[in-house]
């Protein structure tokens, strides 16, 4: 976690596992589904995400996030559904 800024500001990991479910995320595996609410926020400490919207049936990659991003933070604060698909790239 000491790659990612806001991870160093984190209790250690003992503490910091007390307080959030921490996992790794395998490849491909999608976090966020577009238009499907998940109120949750992640914290992105070590990897990449996809962001990907869906277009004519298809899902366009339009943006890459890595550590120290945040993602679900629109839909936690505003309650309307996630308006992207994010996945573990």
């Amino acid at each position: 976690m000491s790659e990612c800024k806001i991870c160093t500001l984190l209790p250690k990991e003992e503490e910091f596992s007390k307080k959030f479910l921490t996992r790794q995320i395998p490849e491909h595996q999608i976090l966020i589904h577009e238009g499907i609410p998940q109120n949750q926020l992640i914290f992105i400490c070590q990897g990449k995400i996809q962001i990907l919207k869906k277009s004519q049936q298809q899902q366009i990659p339009i943006a890459e996030v890595g550590n120290g991003s945040i993602l679900g933070e629109i839909e936690y604060l505003t309650h309307s559904p996630p308006t992207a698909t994010a996945t573990a790239a």
